[in-house]
């Protein structure tokens, strides 16, 4: 009889350790998520972004692009 008192502490702790991965895993894969959302781009990256997408002009981009060149100097 006491042999399977501890057989089954063994499966109920291998059932313990096998939850406690599961929700390990899933709160990593949400933070990880969260993270890529959460992610900002760059002004310099938006700047080219919107001129790819003609959104500014040559004479625009290179305007800003000089401005915010400027301003991270500065800093």
């Amino acid at each position: 009889m006491h042999g399977w008192y501890f057989h089954g502490f063994g499966i109920s702790m291998l059932i313990f350790v096998w939850i406690a991965m599961a929700f390990l895993f899933a709160w990593l894969l949400i933070k990880s998520i969260e993270q890529k959302e959460l992610k900002m781009d760059r002004p310099i990256d938006i700047l080219k972004r919107r001129y790819a997408n003609g959104e500014i002009s040559t004479d625009e981009f290179e305007e800003r692009k000089k401005t915010l060149n400027k301003y991270s100097q500065e800093r």
